[in-house]
């Protein structure tokens, strides 16, 4: 999807063993964010902002890692960071939205849709992360272009 977005076609270039295996890396920062998240949140009043904050460091962090092993043009680290930080910031959208939405909704209706109704909410998690990753890719690379043609314009 990657090499799509930001070559034009599928054979953009090479997914390495090591960008493969990075993929393993952020479920770990995600459960190191809800671990510290939680624990940032119990320390002190202001928990819950700092708690954010660390929760969109952690996952944008990680998601930089990944995106760098990536195909992309070729482009250094810091112009991956917009779509990083969209990540973090979305997935942490997502979380909230499966802690407040999701899951009151599988608890009211456990009885009518039970497990199904679990696997429905997972599933549609997923998409929403899948639609994050695009849209990362989608954003950094706009923004290559953007340079590029100000630079070939001389502006």
């Amino acid at each position: 999807m990657h090499a799509i977005v930001w070559h034009g076609s599928g054979r953009g270039g090479p997914i390495t063993p090591r960008g493969a295996g990075l993929f393993a890396a952020p479920p770990l920062f995600q459960f190191s964010a809800g671990e510290t998240v939680g624990w940032d949140r119990r320390g002190d009043q202001f928990g819950g902002l700092s708690a954010l904050l660390v929760y969109l460091a952690f996952a944008g962090g990680a998601w930089l890692v990944v995106s760098t092993q990536l195909p992309h043009r070729g482009v250094r680290w810091p112009s991956l960071v917009p779509g990083a930080l969209l990540f973090g910031a979305g997935l942490l959208f997502v979380n909230v939205f499966n802690v407040y939405v999701t899951t009151r909704l599988v608890e009211d209706r456990a009885d009518t849709y039970g497990a199904l109704g679990i696997a429905a909410a997972l599933l549609f998690s997923l998409v929403l992360v899948g639609r994050l990753i695009l849209l990362s890719a989608e954003l950094n690379a706009s923004l290559d272009e953007r340079r590029a043609r100000r630079a070939w314009r001389g502006g």
